[in-house]
C-alpha cells in the first residue's frame, strides 16, 4: 500500500462521511462507465457533473436500487480530515506564524518527536499535496 492511500484509508476510517453520497461525493457508474461528482440535490435527485463534461441527475431510488452499479470513490480528503485523522497521535499542532504563496506550514508533536509539513492552502485537497507532506503524514499512522 502506498503512503496516499494509507492515509486515505485512515481519514475515512476517522471520518466514515467522506464516503457517503453528499455534495462533492464522487462517484463511478461501472455499468455506463462514467464517473461523476454530486454537484446538488433535490427530494429524489443527485445533480452530477460529469467527468468527461456535462450536467445531469441520477435518481436517489435508482442508485439504491442498482447499488452494484455504483462505486463510491468519496469527496476530497482535505486538511481537516488529517488533522482528525491524526488527534489521538498528537500532542499538539501548531501553524508557524508563515505562510508563503498560500502554503502554511504545521508543526505536529506525536509523543517524542516533532514532525513538520507545508500543506498547500489554495488546493486543499490531499491529492495535490507534495510527496514530502504525504510522506511525512503517513509516516505519523
Amino acid at each position: 500500500m502506498d503512503n496516499l492511500q494509507k492515509i486515505k484509508d485512515a481519514c475515512i476510517k476517522a471520518n466514515p462521511e467522506i464516503m457517503e453520497l453528499k455534495f462533492g461525493c464522487v462517484y463511478q457508474n461501472s455499468k455506463f462507465d462514467y464517473i461523476a461528482t454530486i454537484t446538488g440535490f433535490s427530494d429524489e435527485q443527485y445533480h452530477i457533473e460529469l467527468n468527461r463534461g456535462g450536467k445531469s441527475v441520477e435518481n436517489k431510488s435508482t442508485m439504491e436500487e442498482k447499488a452494484d452499479d455504483y462505486i463510491i470513490l468519496g469527496r476530497p480528503i482535505r486538511l481537516a480530515d488529517v488533522l482528525l485523522t491524526l488527534e489521538d497521535i498528537l500532542m499538539s499542532v501548531s501553524v508557524t506564524n508563515k505562510v508563503d504563496y498560500g502554503k502554511a506550514s504545521f508543526i505536529l508533536e506525536p509523543v517524542g518527536s516533532m514532525k513538520h509539513f507545508m500543506w498547500n492552502l489554495k488546493d486543499d485537497n490531499l491529492e495535490h499535496q507534495s510527496e514530502e507532506t504525504i510522506n511525512c503524514i503517513a509516516n505519523l499512522l
